[in-house]
């Protein structure tokens, strides 16, 4: 059956799922890291500028950031008893919780762009691009978390950038939503061939431990 967008929702079996969820929540190092460069960053733009949009953004970034590596501590200690619906819950809150941080991101170059801070803006948007690259990483787990992440990261420099009169940003922001749409269909081809090798892998330890004849 052909994915959808959002197909990744209709997970296969459960315990191919649950396989899955605990890939996502295998990424503390570079979750942490990602947070410390992206509230260096937001800090600095706010420190050097005195904007008071740049402080709130930078306390968006904090909560967002700190959020999602509680978050991740509490899935690893917990995880050993959930359902099924208890990992998919928590999928979902790694979800919630990748696009709350995308949307703070995004802010952070929408504002760099409103102000016209050149430097601000470069900053800001090379963060979003690692950020970005990360969560790619994740394409192949559960990619409609990377594409809601990205579409949430992507939205406020789109914005901010056909906002702006000089023909230049209105192409950048049209070359985001191509970026985009790139990702969206890498992200279906490299799900579908992770989930049917985790299928493979999985109808093979079935057969090794049962019976041809007997089940």
């Amino acid at each position: 059956m052909r994915p959808t967008l959002f197909s990744s929702f209709q997970s296969p079996n459960p315990s191919i799922r649950r396989e899955l969820v605990e890939l996502l929540y295998t990424s503390f190092p570079q979750v942490m890291s990602i947070n410390v460069t992206s509230l260096a960053g937001a800090a600095s733009l706010a420190a050097i500028s005195g904007d008071p949009a740049y402080v709130v953004i930078s306390f968006l970034i904090l909560i967002t950031a700190t959020a999602r590596l509680y978050s991740l501590r509490v899935y690893r200690k917990r995880v050993a008893s959930f359902s099924d619906a208890d990992v998919l819950h928590w999928e979902c809150i790694y979800g919630l919780g990748a696009s709350a941080f995308g949307i703070a991101l995004g802010l952070l170059s929408f504002r760099a762009l409103q102000l016209g801070d050149a430097p601000g803006a470069w900053l800001a948007f090379g963060l979003s691009m690692s950020f970005c690259v990360g969560m790619v990483s994740r394409a192949a787990v559960r990619p409609w978390i990377v594409l809601l992440t990205a579409a949430f990261l992507f939205a406020p420099t789109t914005i901010a950038g056909l906002l702006r009169p000089e023909l230049a940003y209105k192409l950048g922001a049209g070359m985001l939503l191509l970026f985009w749409m790139m990702l969206r269909e890498a992200s279906r081809h490299l799900s579908a061939a992770f989930i049917e090798r985790l299928e493979a892998k999985h109808a093979l330890v079935r057969q090794a431990s049962q019976d041809f004849l007997t089940g």
